[in-house]
């Protein structure tokens, strides 16, 4: 829009204009730009200056841009400037300063050819006049807008009322760019503080599955999000759970836990968890009481709604035997290694860990045979959903485990690839572990 199309524009629809561009601003040297010209379509002759005032007394303004009456700029503003960076400008002061800024009402002065102030001379020089229109913050004036406009035709009542309704859309321009700037630090906060739970949370998570005598191991594991509420481990009951491995004769722990929701709040649930885990001295009698054992100890923290879903089983690879229990966790399935026929273990089990003073999970007692193979998987796997709402399902993974004929690295990595295919471009909608564990040959 020229200048002869804006003189034809109602006051209103200018406003409006500038309101509207200044709601799509990214930047306050953008605000600010949009600001000057519009100003300028009506005053093309006139200086400018866009002054803060925040944490300065009376008659002190700290500029953040300003033009000289030909347009070019004598105090040029950053394109990355914001409000952290006021305290790194000089601060400016002067008589006509003073009177221009001595209270909140917008005004206009005239000045004749032998009135300097300091930093205004090379903005203006007399004869003229001067309008000054606040920008208000929280109440408070933040900031000034001085119009300076040269000549023996003065800034009227008409002009000072234009001016201060454009300096009111440029404060609400800046306060909203400054909300934005604190959201944007608060956000770069916060996602730092995710890292690092992320960091811990997978540093709770066995960096390599330790080798168990007797069988073959393979894990899949993916967060919802950077920090996530699965857990797993597997560990000797036969020395210390700092020990990866173990002898022949010790028996093994194999755990599969899920937290209530996802992100940070699950991950802190999970820390609980895995802290419990490992203060536990001794070796476990059964899988329900070794449940029943942490249960206890995350009701104690009163957790206030959430709770942890589990899978716990011990292996003895000198019997060969796989006892488990669960606690509201999903069964898991079991594939025999002669038929290739999976079944679903819908044993029964407990409630989830954290609810209620006990489980009452059962403990159930398998007697493994070579090649026979165990899939543990929380219920982000079956309950992935794609594009059309339609859940991976117990029913397909059930079919993928028994046409599968590999081992459980690759059985794992199958079904993987299955569920980033099924659930497309989106993101997982909870947190997916898959544990598979097979007798060997």
């Amino acid at each position: 829009m020229n200048r002869d199309e804006f003189s034809r524009v109602s006051p209103a629809d200018a406003l409006t204009e500038l309101t509207q561009s200044l709601s799509a601003a990214s930047s306050h040297a953008q605000a600010t730009d949009l600001f000057i010209a519009a100003i300028r379509r009506t005053h093309s002759q006139c200086g400018m200056l866009v002054a803060s005032v925040r944490g300065l007394p009376p008659g002190q303004i700290r500029i953040t841009r300003s033009i000289g009456s030909d347009g070019t700029d004598i105090i040029a503003q950053p394109a990355d400037f914001d409000a952290s960076r006021l305290n790194y400008l000089p601060i400016v002061e002067g008589p006509i300063i003073r009177e221009l800024t001595a209270d909140s009402r917008p005004k206009v002065i005239t000045l004749s050819s032998d009135q300097r102030d300091g930093v205004l001379s090379e903005h203006f020089t007399g004869p003229g006049s001067i309008a000054a229109a606040p920008m208000f913050d929280g109440g408070s004036v933040d900031g000034w807008v001085l119009v300076c406009l040269a000549g023996n035709v003065p800034l009227d009542d008409r002009s000072l009322i234009d001016i201060s309704a454009a300096a009111s859309a440029l404060g609400s321009a800046f306060t909203r760019l400054a909300l934005t700037d604190q959201l944007r630090h608060l956000d770069g906060e916060l996602q730092k503080e995710v890292d690092q739970i992320s960091q811990l949370q997978r540093a709770m998570l066995p960096t390599t599955l330790p080798a168990v005598p007797g069988l073959d191991l393979a894990v899949g594991y993916k967060t919802f999000d950077r920090a996530g509420g699965d857990y797993y481990d597997v560990f000797p009951l036969g020395g210390g759970r700092e020990r990866r491995s173990a002898g022949a004769d010790d028996s093994w722990g194999i755990l599969v836990a899920d937290a209530s929701g996802h992100g940070p709040s699950a991950t802190v649930v999970v820390s609980m968890l895995s802290g419990v885990l490992h203060a536990y001295a001794g070796r476990p009698t059964s899988p329900a009481a070794f449940l029943e054992y942490l249960n206890r100890h995350l009701v104690a923290r009163n957790f206030s709604g959430d709770f942890v879903t589990a899978i716990f089983a011990i292996f003895d690879p000198r019997s060969r035997q796989l006892t488990w229990a669960h606690a509201g966790h999903n069964p898991p399935l079991l594939k025999d290694a002669q038929t290739g026929a999976v079944r679903v273990l819908e044993n029964p089990g407990g409630v989830p860990l954290g609810i209620q003073e006990r489980v009452d999970a059962c403990d159930h007692v398998l007697q493994l045979e070579p090649g026979q193979l165990m899939l543990m998987y929380t219920d982000g796997v079956v309950d992935e959903r794609d594009d059309d709402d339609k859940p991976f399902g117990l029913d397909r993974l059930v079919q993928m485990t028994a046409a599968d004929m590999t081992a459980p690295a690759g059985l794992v990595e199958t079904l993987s690839r299955a569920l980033d295919s099924h659930q497309g471009v989106t993101h997982p909608e909870d947190d997916q572990t898959m544990l598979a564990l097979q007798l060997r040959v």
